[in-house]
Formats: structure tokens, sequence, C-alpha cells
């Protein structure tokens, strides 16, 4: 991924604990911040999500 891990709780799908996860950016809840960290196999399946939705947008016609 070419960042740093450190070991912790997935947030996304797996929920998997102690293992290398990537802090993705804050997110806000209830008027707090909390960290939002994830495995590099969820991390992927995330990227590869946005990478579909940016292919998608791009192939939808401008009227």
């Amino acid at each position: 991924m070419g960042r740093p891990l450190t070991q912790g709780c997935c947030w996304l799908w797996c929920g998997r604990i102690g293992v290398p996860v990537l802090w993705l950016g804050p997110i806000q809840w209830d008027g707090q911040t909390v960290p939002l960290m994830a495995c590099e196999p969820c991390v992927e399946r995330l990227s590869g999500m946005a990478l579909a939705q940016l292919l998608e947008h791009d192939r939808t016609p401008v009227t």
C-alpha cells in the first residue's frame, strides 16, 4: 500500500482484530471524531468499488 500500517481492528467488512490496518481518515459521528482503520484486503475491496463507480460515472452520457 505504501503507507504505514499499525496493529488494530478493521472497521470495514471483515471486522478482524489485531491485524495490520491502514488509517483511511477521520469519521465524524455525533459531534466526535474517530479514526477509520482498515486491513489491506478491505482497502483493496473499497478501492475497487471506488474505481468501478468512477468508471461508471465516466460512461454516463452528459446531457
